[in-house]
């Protein structure tokens, strides 16, 4: 998640779902993946968060936040380089918000040169994005 510099959990290593209730959320507009996500995060943990803003893409959101209109649910794969008031805090917790991104393959393709190729750029890929965004947030 993020926070605009100066919110009081800005130095935190991490905060609970339930410890975010009363705050003002900017997240995507009705329909979209991450508000189902964001939604679902919240209804695991019994809480109705109080949304103020919905926005369509993150850097507005981050533009928001960055202005202290509130705080933002933004995945790990979103640069935060467009903003420079802004903090990622980790949401701790059995219940935060996740995503996975699955391949889907026909039976027997993993033979293919082409298929495992992808599949392993995919993987490092992935592991690099989130290697960046977990150094963004120490």
């Amino acid at each position: 998640m993020i926070v605009s510099a100066d919110h009081p959990i800005a130095g935190r290593d991490s905060v609970t779902l339930k410890e975010l209730a009363r705050e003002d959320w900017i997240t995507d507009a009705p329909g979209s993946s991450y508000h189902a996500l964001f939604t679902a995060a919240f209804t695991a943990v019994g809480i109705t968060p109080r949304i103020t803003h919905e926005v369509a893409e993150w850097e507005t959101s981050m533009a928001l936040v960055e202005a202290g209109v509130g705080i933002g649910l933004v995945p790990r794969l979103a640069s935060l380089e467009s903003v420079r008031d802004v903090v990622r805090v980790r949401i701790a917790g059995d219940r935060g918000p996740m995503r996975k991104i699955v391949a889907a393959l026909r039976a027997g393709s993993l033979e293919s040169p082409l298929i495992r190729d992808s599949l392993t750029h995919l993987r490092g890929t992935a592991r690099l994005i989130l290697g960046t965004r977990l150094d963004e947030e120490s």
